[in-house]
């Protein structure tokens, strides 16, 4: 999980904790605990890096504009890394400027002896005006860039969507990508919908949430989180409230998205209780987050306080993994998936090369004060790559 206060600057991130299963701990190597409150996870990177999204067993990452010198504010490069290899490469060419709240890392796996290709999406924050500086009455515009690796290009395109009456725009969005499309949800303190785009047709549609969810996620009612992601490639809105007067009890309700009309069917409901929640500061026993189990359809993990839970969704069943060692807010709060295939993503240059000079490859690279030096070094060797074979001969 990524944390993002808007009480520091607005680049500033936070790896709040990571979360293992037992099968991603062995092939780990035993290296991390199931739950741990450390930021040593991208270690492998010269700098400090934030991660800003993910796709299968690789994360799309930055580094920390807090140590940037001012020479180089101006501009901000991403790099593709694969955390299990510690292995990784820079895109080829740097973000357009912009005011950016979201991005995306799409990755299309070739057929054999071909190439990888992938996209970046960055979304823009929402333009409330119009060329002359007049404010939009019934619209706002949505700009999205997208790096191709095909291209070696940006591409910038724009959408106009409805605007909230609340006017609380989206200034951090966590994008899902599910079967070719993107989602992320709409606003700021009162989240009463997402929005789809389709990268294929560049078709971008509003889709409101169900009643009782659009109802009691306002800024008044501070104790409801909302969240959406893909579970076994469909998209789910999970919703968690407090019921009544009690400090440590909730209702969970999961919805499923038909993608045929963009209707919300409820899957799963339930009351949840957290008697062995470790408050946070200000002694408050509130679920900081919820979040969905990618591949098993009935499991959610939730953060009541300083401690993290799994729960089931149709089951009566909840199990406590582990305490964070500080206190989070739930601002600027995201999680990233990351989807180990049997065998590593390996970031080879032949395969991932653009035709870009020298980009793309897969190299170790050193930070200086003038730009980047980069040096080659193969993967074959790698003691993780070593484990994994030994497993997979067994």
């Amino acid at each position: 999980m990524n944390y993002r206060s808007f009480y520091e600057t607005r680049e500033y991130y936070q790896l709040v904790c990571t979360l293992f299963s037992e099968e991603s701990l062995l092939i780990h190597g035993g290296e991390h605990a199931l739950l741990s409150s450390s930021s040593n996870y991208l270690d492998f990177m010269p700098k400090l890096m934030v991660i800003m999204a993910s796709c299968n067993d690789l994360l799309l990452v930055t580094p920390d504009t807090r140590f940037y010198e001012p020479r180089y504010k101006s501009s901000q490069r991403y790099y593709i890394c694969n955390p299990l290899t510690k292995k990784w490469f820079p895109i080829p060419r740097e973000c357009p400027l912009g005011n950016r709240i979201g991005f995306a890392l799409i990755c299309n796996e070739p057929s054999p002896n071909a190439r990888y290709s992938y996209k970046v999406v960055s979304l823009d924050r929402a333009i409330l005006t119009d060329d002359s500086g007049e404010a939009i009455a019934e619209n706002y515009k949505l700009v999205v860039f997208v790096f191709c690796s095909e291209s070696v290009q940006w591409t910038r395109s724009s959408f106009l969507l409805p605007t909230r009456p609340t006017m609380d725009h989206t200034e951090m969005a966590n994008l899902v990508s599910c079967n070719g499309i993107l989602y992320w949800m709409d606003g700021l303190y009162n989240f009463d919908r997402i929005v789809s785009l389709n990268l294929a047709d560049n078709r971008c549609v509003v889709i409101y949430f169900p009643d009782i969810v659009r109802e009691n996620t306002a800024g008044d009612t501070p104790d409801s989180r909302v969240h959406i992601g893909a579970v076994r490639g469909e998209l789910r809105l999970l919703h968690v409230l407090r019921a009544g007067q009690g400090p440590k009890c909730f209702v969970v309700r999961v919805w499923e998205l038909d993608r045929g009309d963009n209707t919300w069917a409820l899957v799963g409901e339930r009351e949840l209780k957290f008697p062995d929640a470790v408050a946070a500061d200000g002694d408050r026993h509130t679920v900081v987050a919820a979040i969905f189990h990618p591949k098993d359809c009935d499991s959610i993990f939730v953060m009541c306080g300083k401690s993290v839970y799994e729960c089931g969704v149709s089951k009566d069943t909840c199990r406590k993994l582990g305490e964070l060692q500080e206190s989070v807010g739930d601002e600027g709060l995201a999680s990233f998936v990351l989807m180990h295939p049997p065998w590593p993503t390996v970031l080879e240059a032949e395969k991932w090369a653009s035709k870009e000079n020298g980009c793309g490859t897969l190299r170790d690279v050193e930070f200086h004060d003038d730009g980047v030096v980069r040096f080659s070094c193969p993967i074959e060797g790698h003691p993780i790559l070593k484990v994994l074979e030994a497993l997979r001969d067994k």
